[in-house]
């Protein structure tokens, strides 16, 4: 259990660091990925590591012209 001090260091540390992001999936069009992401394995780094990846890995293909 945090404290009330950590508390307040987490949300301030957050509010300053970092930005969310939410991602809104319907359970009947979107149920393949829903079901993709709640069997990814911890080595992939959960939901949020496995869609970071992919975020960057498009990004250096971008940037390096790989896209066709």
């Amino acid at each position: 259990m945090e404290t009330a001090a950590q508390k307040k260091a987490r949300i301030k540390y957050d509010k300053e660091n970092t930005v969310q992001v939410h991602l809104k999936l319907n359970v009947h069009t979107d149920s393949e990925i829903i079901d993709f992401l709640n069997t990814l394995p911890p080595e992939l780094g959960g939901k949020q590591g496995f869609i970071k990846r992919l975020i960057r890995d498009y990004i250096h293909q971008t940037e390096s012209g790989d896209l066709s």
